[in-house]
């Protein structure tokens, strides 16, 4: 368990740096086995009309009406804590010349708290079309190598029943899912939810909280804490996992999965060096060993799981190369507690962070990410984390390399075909 702070005002970031405004709204949840559907199906139901703006055309005229750059619902879980956010991006009054923050506010507050509902539940024309596209997604994802690797690997490696929870596997839930049903899903978790509200940008900061307090909040609130799940940490085997299994796919993979002893969340830095060092186009260990040298492999992947302490290489291959790269691998992971190596690849590693460092200042969005992360106390900050990359040394990823359990080894196997 995590604690999250929740404030019953607007968090302002004053920044000059830009031409706009960005406003995001975040309605926090728990996710849970039987919301599965709900949750996917919530947001398409938002994004593009509501009760004042009936139609999708409507909705596009008044946003260009508004001078709205950019406005969505989006959704994001870490573990089984999950957010949904409404996102605003508009023209700071500076820039556009003139102030009309009420009748954006009064859009936004539109899209949030008026949604387009017909006898207590959303538009059944609508949810039946969102409903069959979602299906078209699902059967498309299953069709797809990659994306039946990643299911398949998850569920082979996952203990807790979180990182392999997916819609997917559980689609009677779309089913399940009715206008009515949803709208009351809905007014749980957004509106009777209190929002968390962040801004950035050039802007009064008496204007925004009277705006958000008129448009945003639905009635007084007050600063409270939320407990999170963000944290699930997957537990080493007793031995090694091995399964191949044969699908009609054209391509091959082998998937190798460490999981991390004894893990802690400080722990996080290293495991993304590790990638960094596989991966990095200041090191390119992997890449240099399996396609450079030894010319094993069509592409690779590596994946850290820092909410669950384990660690993914994916190889995408021909299948009479298995063995070979399988021990090329392991043989790479094991070069990483080599000092000598490391070292050079380290030191180029931490200019790198340095440069990204610096390009951030250019990236607003990054910029505010950041910065609520940091203020839900969720995560440290871009130059925090730096700051730490920096004083890592290769005896640290010696150290850590030694809590690298081999947990599982997996052969996707593409059909025999000439």
């Amino acid at each position: 368990m995590q604690t999250i702070k929740r404030k019953a005002t607007p968090t302002i970031l004053k920044n000059k740096n830009f031409q706009t405004i960005m406003i995001k709204v975040l309605f926090p949840y728990e996710e849970k086995q039987k919301d599965l559907a709900n949750i996917e199906l919530l947001p398409r139901m938002l994004n593009y009309m509501n009760n004042c703006y009936k139609t999708e055309e409507e909705f596009q005229i008044a946003k260009k009406q508004n001078y709205i750059l950019g406005i969505s619902c989006t959704n994001s879980i870490i573990g089984t804590t999950g957010c949904f956010t409404f996102n605003l991006i508009i023209p700071d009054t500076k820039t556009l010349r003139k102030n009309i923050l009420e009748d954006q506010f009064k859009f936004f507050h539109e899209m949030i708290y008026n949604p387009l509902i017909i006898k207590n539940g959303f538009s059944p024309f609508e949810l039946e079309r969102e409903k069959k596209n979602l299906q078209i997604g699902i059967e498309s994802t299953m069709k797809n190598m990659r994306s039946y690797q990643n299911l398949r690997l998850k569920e082979i490696i996952d203990d807790q029943g979180v990182l392999s929870r997916n819609l997917i596997r559980n689609q009677n839930l779309i089913k399940k899912v009715t206008p009515e049903n949803l709208y009351q899903y809905y007014q749980k978790t957004i509106k009777e939810n209190q929002p968390t509200i962040y801004i950035m940008g050039n802007v009064n900061e008496e204007e925004m909280i009277n705006l958000c307090n008129k448009y945003i909040y639905q009635k007084r609130w007050k600063d409270k804490t939320l407990k999170g799940n963000l944290n699930y940490f997957l537990k080493p085997k007793n031995e090694v996992t091995r399964i191949e299994e044969n699908e009609a796919f054209k391509d091959s993979s082998l998937s190798i999965v460490y999981k991390i002893k004894d893990y802690q969340k400080e722990d996080t830095i290293y495991l993304n060096i590790i990638k960094d060092l596989l991966t990095s186009l200041s090191s390119r260990l992997l890449s240099e060993e399996l396609r450079n040298q030894k010319d094993l492999v069509y592409s690779t992947k590596v994946t850290a799981y820092p909410h669950y302490a384990c660690f993914e290489i994916t190889a995408y291959i021909n299948k009479k190369s298995k063995y070979e790269v399988e021990k090329t691998i392991l043989d790479v992971i094991q070069k990483l507690k080599n000092s000598n190596e490391i070292t050079p690849l380290l030191e180029n590693l931490k200019e790198r962070k340095r440069q990204n460092l610096l390009r951030k200042l250019d990236d607003k969005y990054l910029i505010l990410e950041d910065f609520i992360l940091k203020d839900l106390e969720i995560d440290i900050t871009l130059e925090e984390y730096y700051e730490q990359y920096k004083k890592v040394t290769p005896k640290d990823i010696s150290l850590f390399i030694d809590r690298f359990i081999l947990d599982t080894i997996y052969f996707l196997e593409e059909d025999s075909h000439e």
